[in-house]
């Protein structure tokens, strides 16, 4: 036997033994290069920022109590005024709610108003019987002198024709000017040069009249 047939039937599978199965061919995943990864640094973790402790939020001092010596009056005002005192125990009360302490003060505001009022009608008042008691006593116009002193008056008045002439009464009546001595001596020396020389009509009242019964006689409440 030949050398090369001795290594063939050395290299040579014994007879009835299946042949060898073929490799297997490897698969493109297996033999595809590694992902390299993004070119640049490497990801660095996010450093944690500590911040330095807050001091705790301030709680805001509760407001002064309200004192009616701190507040500055306007001219004219007096402390011990009942209408103030009322106002500054409004507000020096801290048991009410804003409603009740504004309905506190809106009720004090309508009491104040309604006597503000009704003092200064019954001042005007005082001042008109004032000037219509001096008229009615002037030595001049008044006493015994009225009543021909207010139907002169009177007549010079109606002289400007009924329109003007009730204009001009109740002028005089709602200023006042018509009890005003020197109001109705001017008038009555006015209408004294107009009707001078002239015969007044009428009867004398069996009363002396009022200052308002002169400039007013046709008026309903005078007859």
């Amino acid at each position: 036997m030949s050398a090369e047939a001795a290594v063939a039937s050395v290299v040579a599978p014994p007879a009835g033994t299946p042949p060898p199965a073929p490799a297997s061919t490897p698969s493109l995943a297996s033999t595809s290069p590694p992902v390299a990864p993004p070119a640049g640094d490497p990801a660095k973790p996010e450093a944690t920022v500590t911040e330095p402790p807050k001091d705790p939020p301030k709680v805001p001092e509760p407001p002064a109590p309200f004192a009616m010596d701190k507040v500055k009056l306007p001219e004219g005002m007096k402390a011990d005024d009942a209408s103030l005192k009322g106002f500054g125990e409004i507000l020096a009360n801290d048991k009410l709610s804003p409603l009740e302490r504004g309905q506190a003060l809106l009720d004090l505001y309508a009491d104040v108003t309604k006597k503000g009022g009704e003092a200064a009608t019954e001042a005007w008042n005082t001042v008109n019987k004032e000037w219509s008691d001096k008229t009615l006593a002037d030595p001049e116009i008044g006493g015994a002198k009225w009543d021909q002193s207010k139907t002169t008056i009177a007549k010079a008045i109606d002289s400007l024709g009924p329109n003007l002439a009730a204009e001009v009464r109740q002028a005089l009546d709602v200023t006042g000017a018509g009890n005003h001595p020197a109001i109705v001596k001017a008038l009555h020396s006015f209408a004294k040069q107009l009707t001078e020389g002239t015969h007044i009509q009428g009867n004398p009242p069996s009363s002396t009249p009022t200052i308002k019964e002169a400039f007013y006689p046709n008026s309903p409440d005078m007859k």
